[in-house]
């Protein structure tokens, strides 16, 4: 089916941008790339669009950027900036239920002080049609660092074996028939070849471009310990050293980040399941501030980390706010004595209960401006991903951030995968849409919704 949008609208405004070297006089053309769409046909006919994206490319440059969308006019609208003159293809995406519902391509030449686009064909996909196995890729890597890359599926949709082709042959050890891992010792861009074949079938062809790159000189904090209970690890060391609960950890996400980032990690954990503040503070005996109890979590702060993030109870702010307010302050101050920056972790709300979300954080805020404290805005995150889930009327997004349909309070591996790139964004400054890592357990188009709104959201970063 293919559907002539005549009212679609991409408007192009080129600036002629003139660099003049005393010596060279030479002059650098770039253009400023501005896109509007009215989607209102689509939305009418029973689409409901939750993402529409925009890539245009050739064989040097790459760039792509999301589409904001206004639920109530149907308006999408981007900008993309510095684009050199030459040839491009476009591609435009819309996407329903995280698939690919209508999609457009078409070449553009980019030469001219204006150019204006209003008469894309947009192709409806084909849901019964098949994928292609391979695609073209676009990744980066720092220099002397490896990088896996799986080249596409291990079989095909009837159990075939795929077998794969990659040349040239250098800079890359295969791991398996559908995998590589890349290692460049020269910084440049390189290309690899990729043929797929299954069975008795022509081969399919793609290409993935790897820039290798310098590694970026960060400063990050290595030594830091993370007071809380089963939403800093489900999984944590009380219940045992099950493989497969690391995943559950905020720290494992972490130091899977700092590690493609060249930084040193050092992190511990102090974990109590289903513990509050209060709980922590004095377990065996009646909690008091003047006297607490004999607990490793205070044991572990007076080992002198150099950062101590510190986690509440799910919702402790509006269903505790005494206690919160009062042990949050015993355990700031106790954290300074130490030696050690204290960092708040601010939770999510229950799953069904997001209306508690506004007063955890005005609460959260508060305690921490009156004592001069930082903290990772998690509940954030999850607030804004709950409210652009617009996938289903049953947020089908939001819902996958959770352990599962009877768990209301624990996060999923997608959901602590999240976490851990909020700590990373707020700990490092790097966006998190410029972190390579992704936990296997999330596709790489709901990790990057996760990273998108990470960025829109954590615009702190950690101080000394």
């Amino acid at each position: 089916m293919k559907v002539k949008l005549s009212f679609f609208t991409i408007c192009f405004v080129l600036l002629f941008a003139c660099s003049n070297d005393d010596n060279s006089q030479q002059v650098i053309n770039e253009t400023t790339l501005g896109i509007v769409h009215n989607n209102k046909i689509i939305f009418d006919a029973g689409f409901l669009i939750s993402k529409a994206t925009a890539v245009i490319k050739n064989n040097t440059y790459q760039n792509s950027i999301d589409l904001k969308i206004d639920h109530d006019t149907h308006i999408f609208n981007g900008t993309l900036s510095k684009i050199p003159y030459g040839e491009y293809k476009l591609e435009v995406k819309f996407y329903e239920n995280d698939k690919v519902q209508f999609y457009a391509n078409t070449i553009i030449i980019l030469e001219a002080p204006e150019k204006t686009i209003d008469d894309l064909v947009f192709k409806e996909i084909d849901l019964d049609e098949e994928e292609p196995f391979i695609q073209d890729q676009f990744l980066s890597v720092h220099i002397n660092k490896d990088l896996t890359i799986t080249l596409g599926p291990d079989k095909d949709k009837d159990g075939n074996l795929v077998t794969y082709t990659v040349t040239p042959e250098e800079n890359f050890t295969r791991i398996s028939e559908n995998s590589i891992v890349y290692n460049n010792s020269t910084i440049g861009k390189y290309i690899l070849n990729i043929a797929a074949k299954e069975k008795d079938n022509t081969e399919t062809k793609a290409n993935i471009t790897i820039s290798v790159k310098e590694p970026v000189l960060l400063e990050a904090p290595a030594d830091i310990l993370f007071v809380g209970n089963s939403l800093t690890h489900p999984f944590g060391p009380r219940w045992g050293d099950d493989s497969e609960s690391k995943k559950g950890a905020v720290k494992y996400h972490l130091q899977q980040i700092y590690n493609e980032l060249n930084l040193n990690n050092g992190f511990v954990e102090s974990i109590r399941g289903g513990a509050s503040l209060k709980r922590h503070y004095g377990y065996d005996n009646p909690p008091n501030p003047d006297s607490p109890g004999d607990t490793y979590e205070i044991d572990a702060i007076k080992e002198q980390h150099t950062v101590t993030v510190l986690q509440p109870m799910l919702d402790e702010p509006s269903d505790h706010l005494e206690d919160f307010r009062t042990y949050g302050k015993i355990f700031i101050d106790l954290i300074r004595e130490e030696k050690s920056i204290p960092v708040i972790y601010h939770p999510w709300s229950l799953k069904i209960s997001q209306r508690t979300y506004k007063k955890n954080l005005e609460e959260t805020a508060k305690l921490c401006d009156e004592l001069g404290v930082q903290f990772v805005d998690v509940a954030s995150v999850v607030h804004q991903i709950y409210l652009d889930d617009t996938s289903s009327p049953d947020k089908k997004l939001f819902n996958r951030l959770y352990a599962g349909s009877s768990d209301n309070t624990h996060l999923s591996i997608e959901g602590m995968y999240m976490v851990g790139l909020s700590f990373a964004k707020f700990f490092t400054g790097v966006n998190a849409v410029d972190i390579n890592y992704r936990v296997e357990e999330a596709d790489e188009e709901y990790a990057d919704m996760i990273k998108r709104t990470i960025d829109q959201v954590i615009t702190n970063r950690f101080q000394e």
